[in-house]
Parts: structure tokens; sequence; C-alpha cells
């Protein structure tokens, strides 16, 4: 059984039924756990969490981008992407970013959310 990963505008997760790839999901927890926080492997998980202190300025942004790059990075090298495409913009309160990532089959995966800033 497949499943998807949703977050709502809150960030809030919550799960649906669906035949959704599985890249999705990979992307949502790489991200929403700390980085160590998992038992398994403790080089899995982001450092998106310890931005939310931060202002919302350029130099934040390009911290958000490096931090997502960097948890995403294994995907890449365990062959499930070819490609990461992560933009970001800032807005009064948050970091908003959008990742296009690209499957070895080409299809394009695309996952927006955003990082709640000072």
């Amino acid at each position: 059984m497949d499943f998807k990963l949703s977050t709502d505008a809150k960030g809030n997760i919550s799960v649906v039924d669906g035949n959704e790839t599985s890249v999705i999901n990979n992307i949502i927890l790489s991200l929403a756990i700390p980085l160590g926080g998992w038992w398994f492997n403790p080089k899995f998980g982001s450092t998106l969490h310890l931005l939310t202190r931060e202002k919302a300025t350029p130099e934040t942004a390009a911290k958000v981008k490096e931090s997502i790059t960097s948890a995403l990075k294994w995907m890449v090298s365990a062959g499930l992407l070819s490609f990461l495409d992560i933009t970001t913009e800032v807005t009064t309160g948050r970091i908003n970013y959008r990742i296009v990532a690209v499957q070895a089959d080409g299809k394009d995966v695309k996952y927006s959310n955003f990082v709640e800033v000072i």
C-alpha cells in the first residue's frame, strides 16, 4: 500500500491514501525530523527547526535552502532522484520554499511548504 503525507497551511502533517510516489513522503520526513533525531540513522533529518528563531531575511532564506539541500542529498546519492531544484521566497514571518525533484525516471515531483520565522 502506498500513501501520501500532506501538510496544511499550519504545517500539520496528515496521511492521505493514494498511489502517489514515496518521494514526497521521503521529502517530508527528511525535512520534518530534526537532524540526529532518528535513532536508526543519526545523519538523517534537517536543521530547519533551528531556523525558527531567525529573522525573515535573504540570509535566512539561503540557510533554509542549504538545510533542505543537505537533508535531501541522500535521495540523490541513493538514486531516487537525479536532480533537485530548491527555491526560496522571503515573506513576512516566514520563508516559503519550493522543491522540484526529478526522479530517476525523469518525472517531476513538486513540494512546497514554509518555515515560520520572526
